[in-house]
């Protein structure tokens, strides 16, 4: 999980979950500037890197969520993390994006992301953010039981990871 807003304000790559604080109104409150380029890039890479000490086959499934789109990052284009996310969904990477306030398909699908991965969300009330997230939960939960199926050689992508609901927030 990387949290970021201007800058890229906290990561927990290969952190067990208990070492991860709970989000709440208090350590969880968007504002500022979204860098959403190098909050991806940087914890792709950094994955990457654990990924190495990692023996097997291994599948990552990546959410993207933002209430905003890209304004503010310094150190990542949006070329760089397209080429990136066309180049890791060839092998055992899935990509899913959940936006707000934005075109979240026209957004995603600039990026190379799967149309079955991308979704909007709504924040107006807590119910619909509450909704969004067991999108999510729901959306993780199918992916592991599909790769799971999978043999030694099949490709562990998700491709539809929302399972055909294009709205998060609706239940």
């Amino acid at each position: 999980m990387t949290m970021f807003d201007t800058e890229v304000v906290k990561k927990y790559v290969s952190k067990d979950i208990k070492d991860v604080e709970p989000l709440d109104r208090e350590t969880y409150a968007p504002d500022g500037m979204t860098a959403l380029y190098d909050a991806v890039c940087i914890t792709v890479k950094e994955v990457e890197e654990e990924l190495k000490k990692v023996k097997g086959k291994t599948a990552v499934v990546t959410v993207i969520l933002t209430d905003g789109e890209e304004n503010s990052s310094q150190e990542y284009t949006q070329k760089e993390l397209s080429a990136k996310i066309k180049e890791l969904q060839k092998g055992n990477w899935s990509f899913v994006f959940l936006g707000a306030n934005q075109d979240s398909w026209a957004t995603a699908q600039k990026w190379g992301i799967h149309a079955g991965n991308i979704a909007n969300f709504s924040m107006g009330t807590d119910q619909q953010v509450k909704s969004a997230f067991a999108s999510v939960g729901r959306g993780t939960v199918a992916s592991v039981n599909y790769m799971a199926s999978l043999g030694d050689d099949d490709k562990l992508q998700v491709s539809d990871f929302f399972q055909g609901q294009k709205d998060a927030s609706e239940e």
